[in-house]
Formats: structure tokens, C-alpha cells, sequence
């Protein structure tokens, strides 16, 4: 029994590539059988111009705490949920963060059925408002809204083909306080 990966990246100024390779030889005991095989599973290229950032390939994110979207790997218990698309991430303002993608995500060594697209937005109200920037108190708000379409091909069922989700979040600070809070 195997598990075995490994990552190749690449950096040069405002581009980044990288792939990562695994082999599952068979998986080790405790990991899910369909991992058997092997192969190029996470690629992507990256570049930034000024506050715009574009990803093409795998990426990871998250919106908010996770409630309605989160692509991450954990290694150790063989979750792997990498996004496979185009991600966009802009900083059009001081305080404000909009990022949005439409991709696949990974099943596997396959992809998923159904298209996911997303879009988060955060304003850091102390950061983008210059007459309360010397506040004591940071506020942020934000909000996410994420889609995914996928075929149904039920005889028997009418089952949707797009489900939405959407959610808005504030965090307040002051000193060693942190009030969190999420609506999904």
C-alpha cells in the first residue's frame, strides 16, 4: 500500500504555476478505495496585475466561515475538493475585496457533475472609510452567493438543475474582543 504526492511550482514576479502529482499504489487502509491510480490531479497558473488577481486551473477557497462554500484538501483524512476553473479576486478599493469563479470540482481523480459558480464581496468599513479609520473598532461586512447547475436526468422526480445559496457575515473588533457572526 502507497500514498505518495508530490508538488512542482513555479515564481516569477506577478506569475505563479504549479502541478502537483499523486499516486495511490493501493491507498493506504482508511482511505477511500476510489483514490486508486495515478496521475496529474491539481495544475494552475496564476498572474496579478495590480489589485487583480487571475487564477486558471485548481484552486482552493473559502466565502465567509465555509457555511456555503469551501474547497480545501486535507491530506490526512484523503479530502480533496480542489476547484477546477477560473477564479478572479480584485481589490478595487481600500477595504473592499470581491473575488468570484465558475468552476468543476474534484472528484477523485475525476471531476464532479455540475458547474459551480460563486462570488464573495467584504468591506472593511474602518479601511475603506478614511473619517472613521482612527476608530479603536473594526467593523467588516460581507456576503457570498453561490450557484450549481447540474443535469437531472431523474424519470421520476422533478429535482432542480440550479440550487442557490447566499450568505452575509459581520465581524466586529476591539482589542482582545471578536463578535463573529454569519447568516447562511
Amino acid at each position: 500500500l502507497m500514498n505518495g504526492f508530490g508538488n512542482l511550482t513555479f515564481t516569477r514576479g506577478n506569475f505563479g504555476a504549479g502541478l502537483r502529482y499523486e499516486s495511490y499504489l493501493n491507498p493506504l487502509l482508511g482511505f477511500d478505495s476510489r483514490y486508486k491510480g495515478s496521475g496529474i490531479t491539481y495544475r494552475y497558473a496564476t498572474y496579478t496585475v495590480g489589485d487583480l488577481e487571475i487564477t486558471l486551473g485548481n484552486f482552493y477557497d473559502q466565502f465567509g466561515s465555509g457555511l456555503i462554500f469551501r474547497s480545501y484538501e486535507e491530506r490526512g483524512l484523503g479530502i480533496d475538493n480542489a476547484m477546477d476553473g477560473i477564479r478572479l479576486k480584485y481589490n478595487p478599493w481600500n477595504g473592499v475585496y470581491l473575488k468570484g469563479f465558475i468552476a468543476e470540482q474534484r472528484s477523485y481523480f475525476d471531476k464532479g457533475p455540475g458547474i459551480v459558480r460563486g462570488f464573495d464581496g467584504e468591506i472593511a468599513l474602518t479601511e475603506a472609510i478614511k473619517s472613521i479609520e482612527s476608530w479603536k473598532t473594526r467593523v467588516t461586512l460581507g456576503g457570498s452567493v453561490v450557484s450549481k447547475y447540474q443535469k437531472s436526468n431523474d424519470p421520476i422526480y422533478n429535482i432542480p438543475e440550479n440550487v442557490l445559496s447566499f450568505a452575509t457575515r459581520m465581524t466586529v473588533n476591539r482589542g482582545n474582543y471578536r463578535l463573529y457572526g454569519e447568516y447562511a
